[in-house]
């Protein structure tokens, strides 16, 4: 195929326009004026400057295809989110995931060809021939594979003709809901909370005080927010248990105040978008499930706790536990407090055990990108396993004898006599481990 039939086979399939057409044909026109005596440099920079053209602009057209995939997913995302995704839009999503897992495969491919046709000197052989009509073939196949999946928005799709009210559009004004309970009435609690935080404290006095406020997102068809409200959020008392569940398109502040003293029986807690704060209390059973917030709990007195978080950080602080697992992604872990047969673990975060009493027993704490650093009490007994794949362990332990420890200080085994007999294993793959002593400021 000569060049002016490329040129025009490549304008026929949309991978150059017109215009630029129109200058390459006139280049090539300038060409046959000139006859054979052009330079060879010459007709290789005009060759070159063709493919890098013709490159460039299919490089354009596949970023300009994923940033359209992405502005889409993000909006059926959010649907997700507030629990409105249609069966058709959840099988959009799916097309749409796929078509931008192969459409990044693409670009990156593209991009590799490219770098490798710039390092080479041959562009009139077998490189330049193959990169030319794969991108006209990778062309035309990628426009037929997504033009199903984004043909929807990519010639008249924009984010303000969406209809779908999610935060940061309508909204209702703060409504404050309150509710009484005697201490008798409740001992176990469930609470399921979307959009907000959630906080449980001491009260003043010796009743249960339950405090909601909130605003309703998007519009409110035949009906006031507080009628949406009462119609879509449940708040029942059954027995000894009060079940709690706010709607997805529900912002909310939900309060808890307890008598001093008193014991909850259990607690679960789902918290999605929002902290949770849990303070002056004693619960046998404590499970909590949080998702782009922070957990906090101070003062308590636990039996068993149970956490899983994703996107934020958990601090335990001043803190009985007799025992538990508390795991999060994409967050550090903090705990200053009495510790017993508890496990930890964080896939990208810090764990940091601080403050340990001499009343702790044994822990866990595993992470896979991250350090582990911990303090403990002299007079504390306790044995270390301590292990670092990719970094290495830090021993500033004055009273600990060393079992053991490998040339590149990448395990170690420490002991120390004292009261109690705590055992403790810890390991990173991507982190160090460091082991002190409580300094002054810690205290007790």
């Amino acid at each position: 195929m000569d060049e002016r039939k490329r040129i025009m086979e490549l304008v026929k399939k949309g991978v150059i326009t017109s215009e630029e057409a129109i200058v390459l044909l006139e280049k090539l026109g300038q060409k046959s004026a000139e006859g054979t005596s052009e330079d060879t440099s010459d007709h290789d920079k005009k060759r070159t400057a063709f493919q890098e053209d013709e490159s460039s602009d299919y490089v354009d057209k596949l970023k300009k295809r994923i940033e359209q995939v992405k502005e889409r997913l993000t909006v059926l995302n959010t649907l997700d989110d507030f629990e409105r995704l249609s069966d058709e839009e959840a099988d959009e999503r799916e097309d749409l995931q796929r078509s931008l897992t192969e459409l990044e495969n693409e670009l990156e491919s593209v991009e590799l060809q490219r770098k490798r046709r710039d390092s080479s000197n041959n562009i009139f052989g077998i490189d330049f021939d193959f990169d030319t009509e794969g991108l006209e073939e990778q062309a035309r196949s990628f426009a037929a594979k997504v033009k199903d999946s984004v043909k929807s928005f990519s010639d008249n799709f924009e984010l303000r003709d969406f209809n779908v009210k999610v935060p940061g559009f309508a909204r209702s004004k703060k409504i404050i809901n309150t509710y009484e309970y005697s201490a008798d009435d409740l001992k176990v609690l469930n609470i399921k909370n979307y959009n907000g935080n959630i906080v449980i404290r001491k009260s003043v006095d010796s009743r249960i005080h339950e405090r909601i406020t909130y605003r309703v997102y998007g519009n409110v068809r035949n009906s006031s927010a507080e009628d949406f409200f009462k119609n879509n959020t449940v708040n029942e008392l059954s027995g000894n248990t009060l079940n709690l569940k706010m709607h997805p398109r529900i912002e909310s502040l939900i309060e808890f105040s307890f008598p001093a003293g008193f014991d909850l029986t259990s607690a679960r807690i789902h918290s999605k978008n929002g902290s949770f704060e849990f303070n002056n209390l004693k619960v046998d059973d404590l499970s909590v499930s949080s998702t782009n917030g922070s957990v906090e709990l101070k003062d308590l007195t636990i039996d068993h706790l149970e956490i899983n978080n994703v996107n934020g950080s958990i601090r335990i602080e001043d803190s009985i536990l007799s025992s538990g697992t508390i795991n999060t992604v994409n967050g550090s872990i903090k705990s200053l407090q009495s510790i017993n047969n508890v496990e930890l673990s964080s896939v990208n975060g810090n764990i940091i055990l601080s403050n340990i009493s001499k009343d702790s027993g044994d822990a866990e704490a595993h992470v896979v990108n991250g350090n582990i650093k911990m303090s403990l009490p002299p007079e504390l007994g306790f044995l270390i396993k301590a292990e670092s794949k990719n970094g290495s362990i830090n021993n500033r332990l004055a009273s600990a004898t060393v079992n053991s420890v490998d040339k590149h200080h990448k395990s170690m085994e420490l002991e120390n006599v004292g009261a109690g007999n705590a055992k403790f294993q810890v390991s990173t793959i991507s982190g160090s481990v460091y082991l002190k002593d409580i300094s002054p400021e810690e205290g007790q």
